[in-house]
């Protein structure tokens, strides 16, 4: 992996970000997204706000960071583009904290070793299997999430989201944040 501090097109290639310059458009030559700067500041904060031993270190966070981000971007390839939810301020901060939360506590029971980059693309592979992207297209019942009891509630229904895949439920039941007028046929147990 690449590291933080190296700059130009090296660096660009492995990230699967790219910071959102003044004045500039919302893709880049590539097609890929650009995402707000406040976006990527606030999961940075949120991951290191877990007091782990690694996240102290610049180039530990920056590789746990992008081996998630790259993991969630080369799975939900659909999501990956202007105007889903997913790649917003809230969408960035909620998706680090909730799978931080998780990896930290796999770590904690010797689990996961957090400074390996496979171990933890393999367990955020296994964790995305049990959400459901459809969670960042659909309407939300509030325009807005980006305080913190909002993102408390998309954490919340994150982890909402997770236990009704385990068990077989519909993504949505339970799911307070989501506009039921929004759901439809795609969105059964079958169609996550």
């Amino acid at each position: 992996m690449s590291s933080p501090r190296q700059t130009g097109k090296s660096v660009a290639k492995s990230h699967p970000f790219f910071v959102q310059q003044m004045g500039s458009t919302s893709f880049n030559r590539d097609g890929r997204q650009i995402i707000p700067p406040a976006a990527i500041e606030g999961a940075v904060v949120s991951i290191q706000q877990k007091e782990v031993r690694l996240f102290e270190d610049t180039d530990g966070l920056a590789s746990f960071f992008f081996s998630m981000w790259q993991t969630i971007r080369d799975t939900w390839r659909d999501s990956w583009q202007e105007g889903n939810k997913l790649l917003g301020k809230v969408g960035i901060v909620c998706v680090a904290q909730y799978l931080t939360d998780a990896l930290v506590q796999l770590s904690d029971l010797d689990l996961l070793d957090l400074a390996n980059p496979i171990a933890v693309s393999t367990r955020v592979t296994e964790m995305l299997s049990y959400q459901a992207p459809r969670l960042w297209e659909v309407e939300w019942v509030s325009a807005s999430y980006d305080t913190k009891a909002g993102r408390a509630a998309v954490v919340e229904a994150l982890v909402r989201i997770g236990r009704n895949l385990r068990r077989g439920l519909s993504w949505h039941e339970e799911v307070k944040l989501v506009d039921p007028a929004s759901i439809g046929e795609a969105d059964s147990p079958s169609g996550r």
